[in-house]
């Protein structure tokens, strides 16, 4: 399927808006490896510099993806302009704002030490989590039909996220790397079957409607 001329602007700008928001996510990545690197904290290294930098390379990954889309749109490619946005969008999503979400709460225990200003960091941070997954423009809700299990898939994250943060302030940095463990593979888990799910549900669209024999 070839894009029509007047479909590439609008195209275009949804492809433009996914690199910017990428580029942040890299920003934002970068400064946090940055900043373990020249000022490591007094406590959990480990943890929050593997958070960074993943966050750092889907964030990297994500505009090479993006960057993509503009090069289908110069071969009014659809198909391969649906792909480079899906995988764009993935990348972004779990691998980045998600793991921004749930590393900040642990950024701030490591670096400032105050149980009460991470627990404070925590509730903002899974609060916001949760109306984001709630309100329907999460890339969750697009191939996770029922309701049920969309809600319970996002309150087991921030379970998961809640039990990483305080068994890192009551144990320590060590304990805790089994549950960061957990949420860095729950969220490549998430990523490849968002992609896998979404391309079937575009096949199924784009093929053609087969008549009934006669």
């Amino acid at each position: 399927m070839t894009l029509g001329a007047g479909k590439q602007e609008q195209f275009g700008n949804e492809a433009s808006v996914g690199l910017s928001f990428a580029n942040v996510l890299l920003g934002i990545g970068l400064a946090l490896t940055g900043l373990v690197v020249s000022n490591p904290p007094p406590a959990g290294l480990l943890k929050i510099a593997t958070y960074s930098s993943v966050i750092s390379f889907s964030a990297f990954f994500g505009t090479l993806f993006f960057a993509n889309v503009h090069g289908a749109l110069r071969l009014e490619d659809f198909r391969a302009y649906s792909r480079a946005m899906l995988w764009g969008n993935a990348f972004t999503e779990y691998l980045g704002v998600f793991l921004i979400v749930f590393t900040f709460p642990a950024f701030i225990l490591a670096y400032s030490q105050d149980a009460l200003l991470t627990r404070i960091t925590l509730g903002v941070a899974c609060s916001g989590f949760l109306v984001y997954q709630l309100s329907g423009f999460d890339l969750l809700g697009r191939w996770i039909s029922s309701s049920l299990i969309h809600r319970s898939l996002s309150v087991c994250l921030v379970a998961a996220v809640i039990l990483d943060v305080e068994i890192f302030l009551r144990f320590g940095e060590l304990p805790s790397m089994i549950v960061t463990a957990v949420v860095l593979f729950a969220m490549a888990c998430l990523t490849i079957l968002d992609i896998t799910s979404l391309s079937k549900i575009m096949n199924r669209k784009a093929a053609p409607a087969t008549k009934p024999s006669a």
